[in-house]
């Protein structure tokens, strides 16, 4: 109700016994990894509950934990996770808690503005904004509404154009 931002790495929302191991421990009583997805137990099925919140009126923003994960930030990486939510292996973390891609990409535009009070300059192509974009080399909403929301990950940027200015041209450099 009323509005929080809350922000995830959902690069994490996957499946990944060991780290679990060391998290599930102390929020469910967990015998060992043949526990950590079963439906039945709290950790499961509260473990990243981005739709919960969502649901509850939360505003989903999206993270990377770069440096500390990896040195890249890798937002296509985290779109593509909050949306399918599986990991290498293929099993998928509590798959309640996926969202649509409309809602992980407002989690990395609109509502990243929002939760750092800059929503009046930037997050949306709008006029009087900072015109801040880029171009990508696929449709996310696409690959995600045909079932191919597991290539999300690969997406390039093509173009950036930052308060108007292009800032980096992948086409010109070809």
């Amino acid at each position: 109700e009323m509005g929080v931002p809350v922000v995830f790495t959902f690069a994490w929302a996957s499946t990944d016994v060991d780290y679990e191991m060391t998290v599930a421990p102390f929020v469910d009583q967990v015998k060992g990894p043949e526990d950590l997805h079963n439906p039945a137990y709290y950790y499961y099925q509260n473990v990243y509950p981005a739709k919960a919140i969502q649901s509850y009126g939360g505003v989903l923003v999206g993270g990377s934990d770069a440096p500390v994960d990896v040195r890249d930030p890798r937002p296509f990486v985290n779109i593509q996770m909050a949306v399918t939510r599986s990991g290498e292996d293929g099993e998928v973390l509590n798959p309640d808690q996926r969202i649509d891609i409309q809602t992980a990409i407002a989690a990395y535009t609109i509502n990243g503005a929002l939760a750092l009070n800059q929503s009046d300059l930037t997050g949306s192509i709008t006029v009087g904004k900072r015109a801040d974009m880029i171009v990508l080399d696929r449709n996310l909403i696409e690959l995600a509404e045909a079932g191919r929301a597991g290539e999300i990950g690969e997406t390039n940027v093509l173009l950036t154009l930052f308060d108007g200015a292009i800032v980096h041209d992948e086409l010109a450099a070809q």
